[in-house]
């Protein structure tokens, strides 16, 4: 049931992505500081599924300057890391404790379930911020709701 629950919600994961970097195309000279906001999920992601896999995402930059562009490839990147091994977890894997050293060092641990609900929940905090400089710049916010996700499924 969960490993489903965790399925469902990286599909909503990846489909507010993709809503968000179709929106900042349009939003071209506000365009940087959301590029930015955005290209930082998407990395933090990529260092969160790592960690999970247990590769090292040490070299993985949590904020840089990124195209729209190379946005969408890391969103296809992370889909295509992420959805074979929620596909596969059974609840022995989500209860697995991975240990990791944040970027400044500090070794933590946390279980897998910990993690997914982490990098969901950032990811929502991050395109909300996003949503607000829509707003703030007089754009329309992307509507980016689990429940809508579920209803255009």
């Amino acid at each position: 049931m969960a490993m489903n629950n965790f399925l469902n919600i990286f599909e909503h994961v990846s489909w507010a992505n993709n809503r968000i970097v179709d929106a900042l195309v349009y939003a071209a000279h506000e365009e940087q500081e959301m590029t930015r906001l955005f290209s930082h999920l998407l990395y933090a992601e990529k260092i969160w599924i790592l960690r999970i896999l247990g590769e090292d995402p040490s070299a993985i930059p949590l904020f840089r300057n990124t195209s729209l562009d190379e946005c969408r490839s890391l969103i296809e990147e992370n889909d295509q890391l992420i959805t074979p091994f929620l596909k596969s977890i059974n609840d022995r894997e989500l209860a697995r404790i991975v240990s990791y050293t944040n970027s400044k060092g500090i070794t933590y641990e946390n279980s897998v379930t910990e993690i997914l609900t982490h990098v969901a929940l950032h990811g929502q905090y991050q395109r909300g911020q996003i949503n607000m400089r829509l707003r703030m710049g007089g754009r329309e916010p992307i509507n980016v709701d689990f429940i809508t996700f579920l209803r255009e499924g």
